[in-house]
C-alpha cells in the first residue's frame, strides 16, 4: 500500500512538471489535455481510494471471522475465569460477519464458519 501511494505522488508529480511546462510555453490546447489528464487521473485516484478502503474493509471482517473460533475458545478456558459474555459477543459478531456480508462468498472461510457454528 505505501508503495502504490508513492508511485501515486511520483505520478501525480510528473504530471504536475508537463503541465507548467506547456502553461509556461502558451501552449492552450496542450493545458487543457493537461488539464483533462489531471482531472482523469483524479478520478482514477479517487476510484482507486475507493476499492482499497473496500478491500481494507473486507480483510477486517475476514481477520474478526478468522479469530473467532480461537478467541470463544481462549475466553471459556478453564485455567482463568470464564467469561462467558465476552465469548458470546465474539460468537455473535463473528456469525454476524460471517452469513450476513460480503465475508460469505469467501470459500476460504467457510471451515471458519463451520467452526464458529460449531461452538
Amino acid at each position: 500500500l505505501r508503495r502504490q501511494v508513492r508511485d501515486i505522488k511520483e505520478t501525480l508529480g510528473t504530471n504536475g512538471t508537463n503541465n507548467h511546462t506547456q502553461n509556461k510555453n502558451g501552449n492552450k490546447a496542450g493545458a487543457t489535455t493537461a488539464a483533462q489528464a489531471t482531472a482523469m487521473s483524479l478520478r482514477e485516484l479517487w476510484l482507486k481510494k475507493l476499492e482499497c478502503e473496500a478491500v481494507l474493509e473486507l480483510l477486517g471482517k475476514m481477520e474478526i471471522v478468522r479469530a473467532a473460533p480461537s478467541q470463544f475458545d481462549h475466553l471459556i478456558s478453564p485455567p482463568g475465569p470464564c467469561r462467558i459474555g465476552a465469548a458470546v459477543v465474539t460468537i455473535s459478531d463473528a456469525l454476524d460477519i460471517a452469513f450476513h456480508s460480503n465475508v460469505s462468498h469467501v470459500h476460504a472461510l467457510q471451515n471458519v464458519s463451520a467452526q464458529i457454528t460449531d461452538r
